[in-house]
């Protein structure tokens, strides 16, 4: 605040030496806030940077807000551009933090479903007339008995008259 007031004393003295008759202000009642909203207006007339993308364009604005914000709660000792900087160094190493787990969690989910789908696919019975009645799974018969082979006709007849 000293320093605040320091500046403010000598940017009055400077107003009188040039024939300036400046009205004393206390440092503590000058408001700080209409600075900052000169600051967000100029801010807002720099549209000349675009993308091209409105998409972009938009997450950009939203980015460079939030650096804003968030760097005005770093300490005041820290200089504002390393204090933006840090803030919009966190942020990205967030963003990528907060990606790499929804995409290891997708991954997973996908390799257990396809896992899941091929056991299924598996033990399901493989096609149309299986006469055992049962699943393909155990047992010696299912899909991978041939109706033509004469061999297995015997068998399966000979298992029938026992």
């Amino acid at each position: 605040m000293q320093a605040h007031r320091a500046v403010g004393s000598a940017q009055g003295g400077v107003a009188q030496r040039r024939g300036v008759t400046a009205r004393p202000v206390a440092a503590a009642a000058r408001p700080r806030a209409p600075a900052r909203r000169a600051r967000a207006v100029a801010q807002a007339g720099k549209d000349d940077r675009t993308t091209g993308n409105s998409a972009l364009d938009t997450a950009l604005t939203v980015g460079r807000g939030f650096v804003d914000s968030a760097s005005a709660l770093v300490p005041e000792s820290v200089p504002r551009p390393l204090a933006k900087g840090g803030v919009a160094a966190l942020g990205v190493l967030l963003a990528f933090w907060l990606l790499q787990k929804v995409l290891s969690t997708l991954l997973t989910v996908a390799l257990l479903g396809g896992a899941a789908f091929l056991y299924f696919r598996s033990t399901s019975s493989g096609g149309g007339g299986d006469d055992n009645g049962g699943g393909g799974g155990g047992g010696g018969r299912g899909a991978k008995d041939d109706p033509t082979d004469p061999l297995a006709d015997a068998k399966r007849i000979m298992q029938k008259w026992r």
